[in-house]
């Protein structure tokens, strides 16, 4: 096995032996590139404690991708809990359960785990801080699981999503009756959670404390691309829709796909302010 393929963590404690391990480590291409083009992805990595679950060539990897893995679009942030995934803004903030980690207990009650094998799922602890574009504060540091993870652990322990499913339900019914007896004794007991709370999708600061913001690094030129908003876009605050939206970022390549699809840009006049809006294209007859 090459030294590159060991997880993160690993490799940043290997470094710390003795100078030639450090030399060892920092001649890796990979490991080089990462700590010149991204730190803040590895130390993002290292502060919530993931690190034993991402390999060096994986992150590399994932940095030379410009496309989100769930929709195409350029991803200009890594999901970094239990994988390394290139994502969008709008599939972590508002589109995909699978970019919002969950509690244990929340794991636990959703895909039919045992606190055992929870403890046994990637996991994260989350820095206090401010998150959302909404300046959610946070206090505390969360336990957090990965969902995806947990869906599938869940699925493979029970046969199936529907055994899945069904096993789910009948705890349920199992917590709600024993409820109903306490209630019967104690005058006002702690009703179980039946459902999942309520995920305000960009207000839900869990959904950013897995993500880290990343440039696409180009693996021929090493050049970096942050990616561009859409100025025709950007204009339309009130729309919230793909292929409008206007949080939506771009390269040159997904840019030129962008017109094909939206228009080209133009400048209107409105309300004594110049703005910029998209085009509608040109029908096509055959």
């Amino acid at each position: 096995m090459s030294i590159s393929q060991l997880d993160v963590r690993t490799l940043v404690n290997f470094r710390c032996v003795n100078r030639r391990a450090l030399q060892l480590v920092h001649s890796i291409p990979s490991y080089k590139a990462i700590v010149a083009h991204a730190p803040v992805v590895l130390r993002g990595i290292l502060s919530i404690e993931v690190g034993r679950w991402i390999t060096c060539d994986m992150l590399y990897d994932e940095l030379c991708t410009a496309e989100c893995r769930t929709c195409g679009d350029f991803g200009g942030f890594l999901y970094i809990l239990g994988t390394c995934k290139r994502v969008c803004y709008l599939c972590f903030s508002t589109e995909q359960k699978c970019y919002l980690p969950l509690s244990r207990r929340e794991a636990m009650r959703k895909f039919g785990l045992s606190q055992k094998i929870v403890d046994g799922l990637p996991r994260m602890k989350s820095i206090p801080g401010v998150y959302t574009p909404y300046q959610e504060e946070v206090c505390e540091r969360r336990n957090l699981v990965d969902p995806e993870s947990a869906r599938n652990t869940g699925i493979a322990l029970h046969g199936s999503v529907q055994a899945m499913e069904q096993f789910v339900l009948q705890a349920a019914v199992k917590r709600l009756q024993a409820y109903d007896e306490r209630a019967k004794i104690i005058a006002r007991p702690r009703r179980p959670r039946t459902e999942d709370p309520f995920d305000a999708k960009t207000n839900n600061p869990s959904r950013f404390m897995a993500v880290v913001k990343a440039p696409w690094l180009d693996r021929m030129s090493q050049r970096l691309e942050w990616g561009f908003h859409c100025v025709g876009c950007k204009d339309r605050y009130s729309c919230y829709k793909r292929p409008l939206h206007w949080k939506r970022k771009f390269n040159e390549a997904l840019f030129a796909e962008h017109l094909k699809e939206c228009g080209e840009i133009r400048y209107q006049t409105r309300y004594s302010r110049r703005v910029l809006l998209h085009s509608q294209p040109k029908p096509h007859f055959s």
